[in-house]
């Protein structure tokens, strides 16, 4: 857990600032995969033999994001997945789109939709190369 800083208002109108733990946005996590995962990739972090693990999220697998690599990861080894926050790794954007899950952790515009698929929201571009991330809950499309 990371403390945050935080400007509120008293009930008498004055301000204060107060202290909150929150949710840590960073993961650490290993390539449960046999190939190295690209930069800008988004994840899922998921259990594997008892490991916190990674591997691309993948919308036709149901495998929904957790997060995204701001490094290139080789098999095997460890990584920070990053829940929230800006992906600067990746290229092509177009300011003020909203970019949703593709196949093997990428983005697309508009989302894929394909019976049996899940269709996640993962954030704004900001940049022709930044992404605002914003992780929605995936909507499953039925079979």
């Amino acid at each position: 857990m990371a403390s945050k800083r935080f400007l509120t208002l008293n009930d008498n109108g004055s301000k204060a600032i107060v202290n909150m733990q929150v949710a840590d946005p960073v993961i650490t996590a290993k390539n449960a995969g046999s190939t190295t995962i690209p930069a800008g990739t988004f994840v899922a972090v998921l259990d594997v033999a008892g490991v916190r693990s990674c591997q691309p999220a993948e919308p036709m697998s149901e495998l929904a994001a957790t997060g995204f690599i701001l490094t290139d990861v080789a098999a095997g080894a460890d990584v920070e997945v990053y829940t929230s926050g800006q992906n600067s790794a990746v290229t092509g954007l177009n300011i003020g789109t909203r970019y949703f899950l593709g196949d093997g952790g990428t983005l697309v515009t508009p989302p894929t939709i394909s019976p049996s698929a899940l269709i996640q929201e993962l954030g704004v571009a900001i940049g022709h190369g930044i992404l605002e991330v914003d992780i929605e809950e995936p909507i499953y499309y039925p079979a």
